[in-house]
């Protein structure tokens, strides 16, 4: 009956009835006297048991096997029951170090007795228990067991030898090496056909690409895993796989998905009866709900993570730490302090010098938050010194920009000068996307709050002493947190930084950079601990390779693709470059805003004078904005028209009222910051007439100067465009696609076409289309209604350039495909008549919809992301997108609203016409109507003929309202002039053009991201 059974069953129901077997024959031997067969025979059992969950009857079976042995000379009985009584312990935790003991006397008896396989079990399982202490340690005594079975030729004992190498190089964060040996555990479980143990290799493959930021691959791994399973057997590769997708939600922003995969985990593991896993779950319930800002919840979890946990254990430390985090944020630091003094105490007893410099930095911030400043000062110092020692640039930045903001605050402005300036050059050095262990999360949200610092900073140091010239370096400052802003954005979403690089190219470069970041968390790892000068020297050498091969890369990139150096490593323009190639006639001022939460400024450039101004606070700012905001995107009633008056007045008096001594020029350039990226500034009454802006002169908007003089630049080196215009609209959707499939090929445009769109069916149609709503976080494409003005404004663009120098791809080429094959570097304009999708918390979530269904009938895939936009070589004059909140994106402080807008600006566009609130179909309809006959027929540049179609506009009664004309914005190159010459002589541009583009941009996204994202507005 024992032969019978199969130690190595797959399912749950082979797996016990395999114990039952052994079991039965257990007692069989028993029964006829023959003790030692009975011993083996409930080691094996003991075997099955911990793999089917149950450590305690495990320890119970061991137990027996090894008092039938006694007196008896079976040592290799003996060292297998010794071995399965060790692990069972170390699954339940083992507080009292018994694991340790029982499995060096399995190694004395097996290495006395010759059982090599027996020492070789051992050997793992020791190394196992070691992991939780000191991951150095088990890394060595993993090695030996890998030698052993090596020697043994034992195919299942090396594939568990090369997982536990592996798990003990990727605990010290060696992820090359971890990968390494992961793969060849694989391979030999494939070889063997093992799909479970299979599912346990993949499964930690993906918990490395988790480490390595590449979620996607992380969660491509883990799916393979989960499909190699029977669930019900496997608990805690159920577990596992539900933990790696939690944390590569929360790590990419969905916290709210986290959540329901943590507890998912948790329920798996409890399943396990492993205390550690139990643990681990729960702990990481609490760290989620602390990322979504439910901080009663987070401490529950938390603390629910320290039950059953030794209270100076490590497993404690984290746990404590991160109540401490709950409670600063909060505002309750009182109650902070006793739990950080705790996991300090534990991290230096421990000697993690990494995490007990984190809680340094943290106790500092309770300290400095109490009031007492030196006692905060102290703390951030020993921190500083940590990180320094241990080259953690990351948390070694965060720290100087905490104590550059505590100098800030206490009037020390040279010494916060200096804490701010370093906390940026080791910033702009960081090749990293800081994770949420650092400190970054806890002393700023973002970046680029150090680059506000700074600037205050400076404008504090100008205030006293205006004969040093510092209000011009915190302009070039600002101008530098511009700069970097996008490079970031692209880099977190791994983006292609330059469109078009070799596919090879782009994946050598990413490999490296990323390989520079693991040795370099490996160096810190290295570092905190006991570690031989050659381990570090050996290291060294290796980053040095690898820092060559990457400039080597880099430089190859470079020599193929100039624009790559401004994109990866961008450089901002000094005042004076800004002033010369910028601003550049005596007709134009630059007006740059920084709003931060201690000063808030603005810089007025003209071509020779540069002035700066403090304005109110950021949150006063904050306020007046979003209000004017909401009365603009508010369709006009009864006593809005008061309101809007009386708030836009406000909102100039703050802002412009400063440099009403600069606003006598033909162009104002507006780089906007925060809040006031959400305000059309054409809108606000100028402080010397009370007029709309826009009565006087042109408003320009753009992300940066430095940004607008690199477009300028591209610019002038382009030929100019053989083709005016390339359309892409009226596509079609699974509502309309029966209509679309008996059409006629669009023959019928006239009158026909026009009675039909003013029937009454048709407009309760053009209401519905407007209605579009996401259910949830989520977009049903099968609701998209089609865009009824879409096919006449195609055909009416089609006679504003006639013949060939006019693309259109409507209905059925309206694809995805056809936009990103199609050779936009031939064309002067790019003009989109689609819905689309935004969303201002996740940009990348954000792109245009073209047709979801094929000729056939055949759904496809229609939407084209903002990766994509980012993607495309289109380098026109123009984009157009009229359309309801194109311009609005995430807000990335530096950059603006970094939205569909800016993803064309970056695939090479001059400048974007875009709108900022949801528009009405009728004034739209006109005002591109009279925007495209000033541009092409009047010969007037994008921005002036905006601005004459939207001074035009408002002299309507009907329209006179904000609401209805003030959407639009040109963001970028505004000089250019567009020329129409179509074949058979000048075009006529027709007295109607339908609607717009008729853009439905829905807002979406987690409302985590929302409050994080845009807080300021």
């Amino acid at each position: 009956m024992a032969s019978a059974a199969d130690d190595n069953a797959a399912s749950l129901e082979q797996r016990q009835e395999a114990l039952r077997k052994l079991e039965e024959a257990a007692r069989l031997f028993l029964g006829a006297g023959e003790t030692e067969e009975a011993a083996r025979v409930l080691n094996r059992a003991g075997r099955l048991q911990l793999i089917l969950n149950a450590p305690r009857d495990a320890l119970d079976t061991h137990g027996r096997a090894l008092a039938l042995l006694k007196g008896m000379p079976s040592l290799e009985a003996e060292v297998d029951g010794l071995n399965g009584l060790g692990a069972a312990y170390v699954v339940l935790g083992d507080k009292e170090g018994r694991a340790e003991k029982i499995l060096r006397k399995s190694l004395t008896l097996s290495e006395q007795s010759g059982y090599a396989l027996g020492q070789a079990q051992a050997l793992l399982t020791l190394s196992d228990r070691q992991n939780y202490d000191n991951h150095a340690t088990a890394l060595q005594t993993a090695q030996q067991a890998l030698a052993l079975w090596q020697a043994l030729g034992d195919k299942r004992g090396l594939a568990r030898a090369y997982s536990q190498v592996g798990l003990c190089y990727m605990a010290q964060n060696i992820l090359a090496e971890a990968a390494q040996n992961y793969e060849q555990a694989l391979q030999l479980w494939r070889d063997l056909n093992d799909p479970s143990e299979q599912a346990g290799a993949l499964i930690k493959l993906g918990f490395i690409e988790y480490r390595k930021g590449e979620w996607s691959n992380s969660v491509s791994f883990l799916t393979q895993a989960r499909g190699l399973i029977d669930e019900n057997a496997e608990p805690e590769k159920m577990g596992q796989i539900s933990a790696g997708l939690a944390e590569a939600f929360n790590e990419n922003g969905l916290p709210d998905i986290g959540i329901t995969h943590f507890q998912r985990a948790l329920d798996y593991y409890r399943q396990t009866q492993d205390p550690h896993f139990i643990t681990y779950a729960t702990w990481g319930l609490g760290w989620t709900y602390y990322l979504l800002e439910n901080y009663p919840e987070a401490l529950t979890q938390f603390r629910r993570s320290l039950v059953g946990v030794a209270e100076d254990g490590f497993d404690a430390a984290h746990s404590y730490e991160y109540i401490g985090r709950v409670y600063i944020a909060k505002g309750e630091d009182a109650a902070a302090l006793p739990y950080l003094q705790s996991a300090l105490a534990i991290y230096t007893r421990a000697v993690n010098p990494k995490e007990a410099a984190r809680v340094r930095g943290l106790l500092g911030q309770v300290y400095e938050q109490q009031g007492r400043l030196e006692r905060a000062r102290q703390y951030y110092r020993q921190a500083l010194e940590a990180f320094t020692k241990l080259s953690d640039r990351v948390n070694q930045a965060a720290v100087y920009f905490e104590l550059g903001r505590l100098e800030l605050k206490s009037g020390n402005y040279d010494a916060a000068e200096g804490y701010l300036r370093q906390s940026i050059e080791v910033t702009e050095n960081i090749r990293r996307v800081p994770t949420s262990s650092d400190l970054t999360a806890a002393f700023s949200a973002t970046v680029h709050d150090r680059y506000e610092s700074y600037v205050e900073c400076l404008m504090r140091e100008h205030q006293a002493g205006p004969e040093r010239g510092l209000a011009v370096r915190a302009f070039e400052m600002s101008e530098s947190a511009r700069a970097r802003s996008l490079a970031e954005l692209l880099r977190a979403s791994e983006t292609s930084l330059v469109p078009g690089l070799d596919p090879q190219l782009a994946e050598r470069e990413k490999s490296l950079r990323q390989s520079l970041r693991v040795k370099g968390d490996y160096r810190v790892a290295l570092l905190g601990g006991a570690y031989k000068r050659e381990e570090l020297e050996a290291l060294d050498d290796e980053m040095a390779r690898l820092k060559a091969e990457y400039e080597q890369v880099t430089e190859t990139i470079r020599a193929r693709y100039p624009s790559y150096e401004q994109i990866a490593r961008p450089a901002s323009w000094d005042l004076r470059r800004i002033q010369e190639q910028v601003v550049a006639d005596d007709e134009t001022v630059l007006l740059e805003y920084s709003l931060g939460a201690g000063g808030s400024y603005v810089w007025a450039v003209t071509r020779d004078r540069f002035t700066s101004h403090e304005l109110p606070a950021q949150a006063q700012v904050n306020e007046a904005a979003q209000k004017v905001y909401k009365l603009l995107a508010t369709p006009p009633g009864a006593g809005t028209e008061n309101e809007l008056t009386q708030a836009t007045q406000e909102l100039s008096q703050m802002v412009l009222a400063p440099v009403a001594a600069e606003l006598d020029k033909r162009r104002v350039i507006v780089v906007a910051d925060g809040a006031l990226d959400y305000v059309p500034f054409q809108v606000l009454p100028a402080p010397s007439s009370g007029e709309p802006l826009i009565a006087g002169c042109e408003v320009v908007n753009a992300p940066s100067a430095s940004i607008l003089g690199e477009l300028r630049q591209e610019t002038a080196r382009r030929h100019t465009a053989a083709k005016l215009l390339a359309a892409f609209g009226n596509p079609v959707f699974e509502s309309n696609y029966a209509q679309s499939k008996d059409a006629s090929g669009g023959e019928e445009v006239g009158g026909e076409l026009v009675a039909a769109l003013q029937s009454p069916e048709a407009a309760r149609g053009r209401q519905a289309s407007r209605g579009i709503e996401l259910n949830g976080d989520s977009f049903n494409p099968s609701i998209i209604e089609p865009l009824f003005f879409a096919r006449l404004e195609l055909e009416n663009l089609r006679n504003v350039a006639a013949g060939e120098e006019t693309f259109v791809a409507e209905q059925f080429a309206a694809t995805r495909a056809q936009l990103l094959g199609a050779d936009l570097t031939q064309y002067a304009i790019l003009h989109f008549a689609t819905h689309g999708l935004l969303d201002p918390t996740r940009p990348e979530n954000s792109g245009l919809v073209l047709s979801t269904m094929s000729q056939d009938g055949q759904a496809q895939d229609g939407f084209v992301r903002l990766q994509d936009i980012y993607a495309l070589h289109a380098p026109v004059d123009l984009v157009v997108l009229s359309a309801c909140r194109t311009a609005l994106g995430k807000e990335v402080r530096g950059e603006g609203l970094i939205g569909l807008t800016r993803g064309f600006m970056y695939a090479g566009a001059s400048s974007v016409v875009s709108s900022l609130w949801k528009v009405d179909d009728e004034a739209t309809s006109e005002l591109m109507k009279r925007f495209y006959s000033n541009m092409l027929q009047g010969g007037l540049p994008p921005a002036a003929a905006l601005r004459a179609a939207q001074n035009s506009i408002r002299q309507e009664p009907q329209w006179r309202s904000p609401y209805y004309w003030a959407a639009f914005t040109l963001q970028g190159e505004y000089r250019q002039v567009i020329k129409s010459t179509p074949a058979g002589g000048v075009a006529t541009y027709p007295k109607t053009i339908a609607g717009g583009a008729l853009l439905v941009l829905l807002l979406a996204g987690a409302a985590w991201r929302h409050r994080r994202g845009l807080r300021a507005a």
